[in-house]
């Protein structure tokens, strides 16, 4: 473990998940809380973080359908003066035994997750990246007749050690650049404030025909709130990885070099590898907004096909390093 981070005592725990947000109670629970949650105190952001013990689950990637089993696990990252980020993480493979690690960090895009808006490139790079870890965790079930024999072969399976290891980390709070991300305080969760801001945001691109910094501004928010506070927003995923003990030698896969700086501010060593981003009338603006507004560098394509770049992003990947053993 690192010297950055601590476990949280017991008692400390407890009071912490029976404090807002959370509102549990031992006294009204049936287990020791302890033994679903854990949490951590991360010395340099001076953040009280807590996660469960993670639950495993059967899924499938978005266009090709390959199944695959993940560790999927939620925290809570509440910061001093900034607010509390949420954040949920799928972990393919064995963390603790492969030998390299591939991470992924996406803010959240609801108009593209939610309704599949082709305004921007986030759910197609999102996309791509679930269709390039299940081209590398792919299983075949067994015949099974029943759920529950389902669920015990979900619950006992045991990933292959020899493949890479995937962490995929979905920054909820995040939304719209974090833009909840300003002038918060302790114990408010920052996905509420920018769920509006975001709104507004959106809007006014549109409504008033400006570029997406201008459409910040003009709702009273700096452009990109997570590079505030030292970057702060950009942070988060470091901590994560902190509470997951993930290795220090990472290839990371994004076109924001600040997420790139963050992570190696925080001791980690970051092989960067870009995912393609489609450039068509329907993105054009948005694209070139982030590119010469917020300084993402991304190669274009007319179209994408996340399947296909899957195969294509994992062969660029395995010419930096990242090894199949099987």
């Amino acid at each position: 473990m690192k010297k950055s981070i601590e476990k949280l005592p017991y008692n400390q725990l407890i009071d912490t998940l029976e404090r807002s947000p959370f509102l549990l109670n031992q006294t009204n629970a049936k287990v020791d809380l302890a033994r679903i949650f854990e949490g951590w105190f991360h010395n340099d952001l001076k953040a009280t973080v807590i996660g469960n013990l993670g639950v495993k689950l059967l899924i499938v990637s978005p266009l090709s359908g390959k199944r695959s089993i993940i560790e999927h696990t939620g925290f809570s990252v509440n910061i001093p003066d900034h607010g509390i980020e949420i954040v949920n993480v799928a972990v393919y493979g064995s963390l603790k035994q492969a030998s390299s690690l591939i991470v992924r960090a996406e803010s959240a895009c609801p108009p593209s997750f939610l309704f599949g808006s082709q305004r921007c490139n986030c759910w197609d790079q999102w996309a791509t990246t679930r269709e390039l870890a299940a081209r590398y965790h792919q299983i075949t079930l067994p015949n099974m007749e029943s759920g529950e024999q389902l669920e015990e072969y979900i619950t006992n399976y045991k990933p292959d050690a020899q493949l890479p290891a995937l962490i995929l980390i979905y920054l909820d709070s995040q939304s719209g650049m974090g833009s909840g991300a300003l002038n918060n305080t302790y114990n408010q969760t920052i996905g509420e404030t920018a769920f509006m801001r975001h709104r507004g945001e959106y809007t006014a691109e549109q409504l008033l025909h400006v570029s997406m910094a201008e459409a910040f501004k003009s709702i009273g928010i700096e452009p990109d709130p997570r590079s505030s506070n030292n970057g702060l927003g950009y942070k988060i995923s470091g901590v994560i990885l902190d509470c997951m003990r993930a290795r220090q030698d990472i290839h990371f896969l994004t076109n924001n070099p600040l997420k790139e700086e963050a992570l190696t501010k925080m001791g980690y060593s970051v092989i960067r590898h870009e995912i393609y981003g489609r450039l068509d009338i329907a993105c054009e603006i948005e694209t070139r907004d982030r590119v010469e507004e917020f300084g993402h560098q991304i190669s274009f394509k007319g179209e994408i096909n996340p399947v296909e770049e899957a195969a294509n992003l994992m062969e660029r990947i395995e010419k930096k390093g990242v090894k199949r053993c099987r």
